[in-house]
């Protein structure tokens, strides 16, 4: 695939950046009425469908695909369109929220998305990937398709008044849990397990076909675990939390894997660190069970925003980050990265502490941590200014 396409995702993730920033800002400074929804809305949707969407795009081509592939009509078609739908989406998101040319754009980008899983579902594996890899990433592609039934449920119950619904509520919670936990972490495990399964040995790869069978096997009813704020039955609570500790379980058994063959993927810290955010989020969504600590998962609007940025930047930004990284290790880029990555992590991890802490000081004694939203909005610099060197780097041409 030409080079230069890799430098889209870097431009969305520093436009996340960017508006993550603003929206920070705007909790100190007076803002035009509803630009807050509109630029979070739009925030969100280029943080999944720009940034995550367009980088993990790139990985499952460069994989799973043979070079001759790699440039084929359809893929750059495909490829153009999606970043062009990617761009107007943002932009009708940030004009007028949830409106006709907004809900237009993201309606395209899922037919495009469907006609990308299906032609690269036909075409993974001829290159001699092995099994596991390649049945990895083809259950991320499903989930990524499954998923879009969530927006199709929204859309409907929107057409019927139903928005304040707790079906409303669970369409949108289908769609994050299938997103974030299907097509991102099945697909990001995938490459991991491309790196290492030809150096793993034959008790490892079955450890390995276990992990995968448990992992997906637990995937739809610990969906469940995103509903257990609305108090449901025993029998469904029992599933949740069976679910969950079954996929708590096969996460466990990829981390001790990753331990054990870890220098054959050429770890570069990055690696470590999203995995480290990996097993933190595994901790949290089993605890989470608690019925003491139900109100603090999922009522504290601090503790929700931290979960959510621990998913998608702590784990799946990193992870897409390390392998990006790898994929683009020319001289310059190699030497560009590592300041970039410092101030980046150093901001995420001060926001992750923050929110958290301000969580559980409000939870415990209904307090909040002193100019926690001055704090909030210098980690959000940082994390701008690592992607900012970072962003730069991919943009210089490689030598």
């Amino acid at each position: 695939m030409p080079s230069s396409w890799l430098r889209y995702p870097f431009l969305y993730l520093l436009v996340t950046a960017l508006a993550g920033v603003l929206l920070r800002g705007m909790a100190l400074l007076p803002t035009v009425p509803d630009l807050y929804e509109r630029l979070l809305h739009a925030h969100s949707h280029i943080a999944l469908l720009g940034w995550g969407y367009s980088a993990l795009y790139l990985l499952y081509v460069h994989y799973f695909l043979p070079d001759g592939q790699q440039r084929s009509r359809f893929l750059t078609i495909n490829w153009l369109l999606t970043q062009v739908t990617t761009v107007l989406m943002f932009v009708a998101f940030t004009i007028q929220g949830y409106g006709f040319y907004s809900i237009l754009f993201s309606t395209i980008h899922i037919f495009l998305s469907y006609a990308f899983a299906y032609w690269m579902w036909k075409r993974m594996g001829r290159r001699g990937s092995s099994p596991l890899s390649v049945r990895v990433a083809k259950a991320g592609l499903f989930y990524m398709v499954l998923s879009s039934v969530g927006p199709w449920t929204l859309a409907v119950l929107s057409a019927m008044d139903l928005t304040a619904s707790p079906w409303y509520h669970g369409a949108l919670y289908f769609y994050l849990h299938l997103q974030y936990n299907g097509w991102f972490t099945l697909g990001l495990l995938a490459m991991v397990y491309d790196k290492l399964e030809h150096h793993m040995n034959s008790a490892a790869l079955r450890w390995g076909r276990r992990q995968y069978r448990l992992y997906v096997g637990s995937l739809l009813p610990s969906f469940l675990l995103s509903l257990l704020g609305m108090n449901l039955s025993a029998g469904w609570f029992s599933v949740a939390v069976l679910s969950g500790a079954v996929q708590f379980l096969s996460v466990g058994i990829f981390l001790l894997l990753w331990l054990q063959y870890r220098r054959q993927a050429a770890d570069n810290g990055w690696f470590t660190f999203a995995l480290s955010a990996l097993a933190a989020k595994m901790v949290l969504e089993l605890v989470s069970a608690f019925p003491q600590l139900r109100s603090l998962a999922f009522d504290n609007r601090s503790v929700v925003i931290g979960y959510l940025h621990l998913v998608l930047l702590g784990f799946v930004s990193c992870l897409l980050l390390a392998l990006l990284h790898q994929l683009n290790r020319g001289k310059r880029m190699t030497q560009a990265m590592p300041p970039g990555s410092f101030i980046f992590l150093a901001g995420l991890t001060g926001n992750e502490v923050l929110l958290f802490l301000e969580g559980w000081i409000n939870w415990t004694a209904q307090s909040t941590v002193p100019y926690s939203s001055v704090l909030l909005l210098a980690m959000s610099v940082c994390m701008l200014l690592g992607i900012v060197t970072m962003t730069l780097a991919a943009f210089r041409r490689r030598p």
